[in-house]
């Protein structure tokens, strides 16, 4: 009833072993400070190098809640910032900027509202992103400095 139609036959995945956790959340609790969020209870979970990990629901389920907990767009309580490891760092206490500086990235929920410039191209709002982490060549930061202006 989400999608609007019957969902595909899922493909069988080959077994293979499991790379380095990546990103760990231990026993997550939140109570949100907005009267109309979703608390969260007992949020635990892994994603290890080579996974993709897909959280779906039906709008008000908690997802947009666990999503800003896990990028640092809210952050966690004091009792509660030891429960969040990206990359094997404790990222409880580290806010959004600093998260991306560790080569953390997110997708947002509303990405033309808050996770992109619409009027620019994918290419062009991938810069803004590469160029703090220095994973451009001069020659492409001229081109998008060319097109924005």
């Amino acid at each position: 009833m989400m999608i609007g139609r019957d969902m595909p036959a899922p493909m069988p995945a080959l077994p293979r072993s499991g790379g380095e956790k990546q990103l760990e959340i231990i026993g997550l609790d939140h109570k949100p400070t907005d009267p109309f969020g979703v608390p969260l209870s007992g949020i635990s979970l892994e994603v290890r190098a080579g996974e993709i990990l897909g959280i779906a629901g039906i709008s008000g389920n908690g997802q947009s809640e666990l999503a800003a907990l896990i990028s640092g767009e809210t952050l966690l309580g004091r009792e509660q910032r030891d429960r969040i490891y990206m990359m094997g760092r404790d990222v409880g206490r580290l806010d959004a900027a600093a998260r991306r500086k560790l080569g953390f990235a997110f997708v947002p929920e509303d990405r033309l509202g808050r996770g992109a410039v619409p009027e620019m191209s994918l290419v062009l709002n991938s810069l803004l992103t590469a160029h703090p982490l220095k994973l451009l060549r001069h020659g492409l930061v001229d081109k998008a400095r060319d097109c924005v202006h």
